[in-house]
């Protein structure tokens, strides 16, 4: 919003290069070297869309991966335009300016586009990204797909190949959520007295409800519409859940659907052989139970309720939860189809840049330890789950852990990174290097302090006045 209009088409004009080219012509043109969207996806799939476990997600190395990634994207964004960069979108401004949140410039056409396509398929069809492709075809080139063979999340059996976009979740308007996350919110994450509790602020309320909103998610049954506009918040929870069994092996999704499947004979289920007998309340709850769905989904004692007032037994809320539905690419692990994932992570580097000065000099305190505060719900479930040697219907062995990707010694899956660093870092080196006071750095931020939604314009003054001088 700050740029110039010559510097923002510029970014727009790059971006939009990196979308809509192909890898051999993009090879052709910019080299070997050049990291393109659809290994940007790959990349982004292949640590949050593991059976395992979320490599990049809902632990300590959130932060570290994405700004990896976005360090890889403008890496690519500058060899199309060496006169751009990866601009950061301060979605704090959105609530300040009184403007709801999909009314916001960000989706006029000639920037980012509509938050909501109005058509059945919630295809983004007009403006600069429209029709933003998703790549087909796609088992040659990744381990991680669709059963249709799209670079999407594997659970995720949509077979639209273009981005998409729907401002509600599991039928409820925003899922339940009337602004972005606010300036007070982001100043509140420095009020904590660890990084872990930062870390889990970052990953969480500071920027997930974005990813949420913009996403969205539909096909759902009519049950879990009713669920969500009874509880008016959290339904998002379906689908994290929806996950969690996923990951479990409770949750199958076809290997492989020819192009012409109907979307109802390749959705999501729980093949009987695995639930056995659920057509009672009893068998039913076992499995709620058994996979831990009863003590970790938000909703759940709203979704009984619910079913009992409409006259459904629990095998057939069971179900429910076992077809999924479809989300929008912001709202899986293929959120980076999306071009407004790129500018979304820079309010949390920028936040973790000032509260790391500020601890410098004195004004902030808090521990440094590499850990994370976890919390329980469909997206921090703590389980890793072993897959290997599985075959067929075969189950996993999952037990509570860290999973790989977000310990201290884990090494990050990025290279090249600068001329002097070619070679690969762990979390705690890479957290180190992008300090703020770091003079290797290839990038700065323009400010940050300076948030215009903040009180006084500023977010230390805001900390101040909301947390000290209270």
């Amino acid at each position: 919003r700050d740029l110039t209009e010559g510097d923002r088409e510029k970014y727009f004009n790059a971006l939009h290069e990196l979308y809509f080219l192909e890898d051999a012509e993009a090879e052709a043109q910019y080299g070997k070297e050049f990291f393109s969207m659809s290994k940007i996806m790959r990349l982004h799939l292949y640590g949050a869309a593991d059976k395992a476990c979320d490599h990049w997600h809902d632990d300590a190395g959130m932060v570290n991966h994405h700004v990896g990634i976005t360090w890889k994207f403008e890496q690519s964004l500058r060899m199309i335009d060496p006169t751009t960069a990866s601009h950061y979108w301060d979605y704090t401004r959105e609530a300040w300016h009184g403007t709801a949140w999909y009314d916001s410039e960000i989706f006029e056409d000639d920037w980012f586009g509509v938050a909501s396509p109005s058509n059945e398929h919630h295809i983004l069809d007009s403006g600069r990204f429209a029709y933003t492709p998703i790549m087909k075809n796609a088992r040659s080139f990744s381990a991680i797909v669709n059963p249709y063979g799209l670079l999407r999340s594997p659970w995720n059996t949509n077979p639209t190949p273009f981005l998409m976009r729907y401002n509600r979740t599991a039928g409820l308007l925003s899922d339940g959520n009337h602004q972005f996350p606010s300036c007070v919110a982001f100043a509140e994450s420095m009020y904590k007295s660890t990084l872990a509790a930062m870390m889990n602020a970052f990953n969480g309320e500071l920027h997930g409800p974005v990813h949420i909103m913009i996403g969205g998610h539909w096909d759902v049954d009519p049950i879990i519409d009713a669920v969500t506009a009874a509880a008016e918040a959290n339904a998002d929870d379906f689908l994290l859940i929806s996950k969690f069994m996923w990951r479990q092996g409770l949750i199958r999704t076809a290997e492989y659907c020819s192009e012409d499947t109907p979307v109802d004979k390749c959705l999501a289920h729980c093949p009987t052989e695995i639930t056995g007998d659920v057509s009672s309340d009893t068998g039913a709850m076992r499995i709620f139970e058994d996979y831990g769905i009863a003590t970790t989904s938000l909703l759940f004692d709203t979704a009984k309720t619910v079913a009992k007032k409409y006259g459904m037994g629990l095998g057939d809320l069971l179900k429910s939860y076992c077809k999924m539905g479809h989300p929008g690419e912001m709202f899986s692990s293929a959120a980076p189809q999306d071009p407004t994932f790129w500018p979304l992570h820079g309010n949390i580097e920028r936040t973790l840049q000032l509260a790391r000065l500020m601890k410098e000099a004195k004004y902030l305190h808090f521990s440094e330890e590499w850990r994370y505060k976890h919390l329980t719900g469909g997206s921090d479930t703590h389980l890793v789950c072993d897959w290997s040697g599985v075959e067929g219907l075969g189950m996993p062995s999952c037990s509570t852990g860290t999973c790989p990707g977000h310990r201290s010694d884990d090494i990050l899956p990025f290279t090249d990174m600068t001329k002097d660093r070619p070679g690969f870092f762990t979390n705690l080196e890479f957290y180190g290097f992008i300090r703020p006071q770091n003079e290797h750095m290839p990038y700065v931020y323009d400010s940050l302090d300076h948030w215009p939604a903040c009180y006084k314009g500023s977010m230390m003054k805001q900390y101040t006045h909301s947390f000290v001088d209270r």
